[in-house]
Order: C-alpha cells, then structure tokens, then sequence
C-alpha cells in the first residue's frame, strides 16, 4: 500500500509506466505481411509464412510465430469434415426441412442408426492458423474422402422410447 500511495504521490497516478525493453526487430509494416501471408495460406507453417515474406530476415522463426499470434493468427488443429458437392448439400437441406416439423411423438417411431469406420492408415494431424472462433469456418477445414484402404466398420442403433 505504502509503494502505491507514493507512486500516486510522486506521478499523480497508479499506473505503471512505459518499461524499457528491448524494441521489436521489424516494422508494423513487416509484421502485417507475415499476418497477410498467413490469411493468404492458413494451412502454411511458421517456417514457410517466414521464408515467403523475403523481408525479415534477421529474426527467429519463434519471433515469426510471436507477430502473428500478435495479429491474432493462432494455430491450431484442423477440423475435419466431409467433402460435399452441392448435391449432397441439396439432400442434406431437403431433409432437415421436411422434417423440421416432426413432433415428438414421430420422433419416438424413428430408430437412428450410425456407423463409424475406423480406418489402419497412418493420417497426419494437419495444423491451420486461423483467428479466433474460425477453426470450423470452411476456409480452414481439410475436406475429407472415404478411400479404400484397410478398415473396420462399427455399426449402432438408438430407439427413442415415449415415456407415458
């Protein structure tokens, strides 16, 4: 209490002051490139958003990855959804609207079923930088294809029951 009341004393605030440090090695102008680079290819690594840009080149790859979680590129781990053509999209909306009026009572009548195929493939993980809250925005998702390699299928169902 005592440190602040003098602070307060000697500065007419309790703020803290500019602290020395040392100063960033490139401009404003060069840390918007590198964030520019990366919205112009999200799923580049560090290394590569570094080596496009041809302009800094005198700081560190984890200074590189510094400025652009600055400008609020994060990297993260890309979702993954299925590849649909506009006709798959078409069926899909087809669907949820003719059945957007279903009570209850018709959805106990309905059993669900799924399957999960577990596939024996080594699949890399696959990193994007995208801003905050856009991981599942299409831009930064890896689209995805049933192939034919080795795989097991696992089938199951679920009932709705009606309590009465």
């Amino acid at each position: 209490m005592r440190s602040i009341w003098q602070k307060y004393l000697k500065t007419g605030d309790i703020v803290d002051g500019k602290r020395n440090g040392r100063p960033m090695k490139s401009s404003e102008r060069e840390r918007r490139s590198l964030s520019w680079n990366s919205k112009k290819n999200p799923f580049w690594t560090g290394r590569e958003v570094w080596n496009e840009a041809q302009i800094i080149t005198d700081v560190s790859l984890y200074s590189v990855k510094c400025y652009l979680r600055m400008e609020n590129m994060h990297g993260c781990l890309a979702a993954e959804k299925p590849l649909l053509n506009k006709k798959n999209v078409r069926k899909r909306i087809n669907w949820c609207k003719a059945y957007l009026t279903f009570s209850s009572t018709d959805w106990s009548k309905v059993i669900f079923l799924d399957e999960c195929r577990v596939e024996r493939h080594c699949s890399r993980w696959k990193f994007v930088r995208c801003l905050k809250n856009q991981r599942f925005s299409n831009k930064y998702v890896i689209k995805t294809m049933k192939c034919g390699k080795f795989s097991v299928l696992v089938w199951g169902m679920i009932k709705m029951e009606q309590e009465y």
